[in-house]
C-alpha cells in the first residue's frame, strides 16, 4: 500500500482552508459574452465556479492562476462533476490490469482489453459486445461500477478522479491513506478536488508552471508519452484565460510554506 507522509501538512487537512471562498468575488468574475467560443466559456465557467479557491492556492504556490485553470481545463474541461451529480472519472483498463487483472488474467480478459504497446489506448469493455470505454461518462461509470464488483480498492486505484484527474493509485501522494477515502472526499465536494490538485504538485511541477515550461510540467503530471500534446494544450488554455482575466497573474508569495 502506498505510504502517506506524516511530515507534510496536506492542504485538504489544514485548518481554515475549508473557509476559503470557492468562487471569486464579483469584481473578479468573468462576464460571459454572447460571442465567446466554447473554450472561452468553459474557462470562464471554471473560474466563476472555483476561481476564489484557485487564486488563493495559486498565490500560496507562487504560480499564475491562469496556469491552474488551464490544467483543469485540459484534464476535465474544468468540470468536477457530470450533470447527473456523479464525479467526472476515467477508468484506466491498463492500470486495472496491474492492480488486479494480472492476478486474475482469464477473468480480466473476459471483460477488458487494452493495447499492449500503447497501454493508454484501445480500452475496451465487453457488455455483450465489445465497446469503447471512453465514449462518455455514463460508459466510464458503467465500467467502473463493474470493476468495483471485482475489487473495489483496485478499481478506484485504477480510475482518474475529478477535475484534476488524479489517479486513485496516487492517493498517498495527496495525503489519503486509501483510495476509497480519496474517492469519498472528491465525490463530496469540488473543493477537495481542487485541493487535491495543489497537494499533487511537487516543486519541479510548480517551477515548470511558474516558468511556463508547460511540456515539462505535462511530462511530470501525465507522464512523458503525451507530454507535447498536453503541454501545448495547457499553454493554449492559459493564453486564452489570460485574455479573459488578465489580472489573474499571481507569481509571488509564500511558496516556501508548501
Amino acid at each position: 500500500m502506498q505510504q502517506v507522509s506524516t511530515t507534510r501538512k496536506w492542504l485538504w487537512s489544514r485548518t481554515g482552508v475549508d473557509q476559503l471562498p470557492l468562487a471569486p468575488p464579483p469584481d473578479k468574475a468573468i462576464r460571459i459574452q454572447a460571442d465567446f467560443t466554447a473554450e472561452q466559456k468553459r474557462l470562464a465557467d471554471t473560474w466563476n465556479e472555483q476561481g476564489g479557491l484557485l487564486e488563493a492556492l495559486s498565490s500560496m504556490a507562487g504560480i499564475e492562476g491562469a496556469a491552474a485553470v488551464a490544467v483543469l481545463a485540459v484534464e476535465s474541461q474544468g468540470r468536477g462533476f457530470a450533470p447527473d451529480g456523479r464525479m467526472v472519472i476515467r477508468f484506466e483498463n491498463h492500470v486495472f490490469w496491474s492492480q488486479w487483472g494480472k492476478h486474475q488474467s482469464d477473468r480480466f480478459r473476459e471483460s477488458f482489453r487494452f493495447d499492449e504497446k500503447q497501454r493508454w489506448r484501445g480500452h475496451r469493455f465487453r457488455n455483450g459486445d465489445w465497446v469503447e470505454v471512453h465514449s462518455d461518462q455514463a460508459r466510464e461509470w458503467m465500467v467502473f461500477e463493474f470493476a468495483r464488483t471485482l475489487d473495489e480498492e483496485a478499481a478506484i486505484r485504477s480510475t482518474s478522479l475529478g477535475a484534476p484527474q488524479i489517479l486513485g493509485l496516487n492517493h498517498g501522494r495527496i495525503g489519503y491513506p486509501t483510495a476509497r477515502q480519496m474517492f469519498a472526499k472528491f465525490q463530496s465536494d469540488i473543493r477537495y478536488q481542487v485541493l487535491g490538485l495543489f497537494d499533487f504538485l511537487r516543486p519541479s511541477m510548480i517551477a515548470a508552471l511558474r516558468e511556463r515550461r508547460y511540456q515539462d510540467f505535462a511530462a511530470r503530471y501525465n507522464g512523458p508519452g503525451r507530454a507535447a500534446k498536453y503541454g501545448e494544450a495547457i499553454e493554449r488554455q492559459a493564453e486564452i484565460f489570460r485574455s479573459l482575466q488578465p489580472d489573474c497573474t499571481t507569481m509571488s508569495l509564500d511558496a516556501g510554506t508548501r
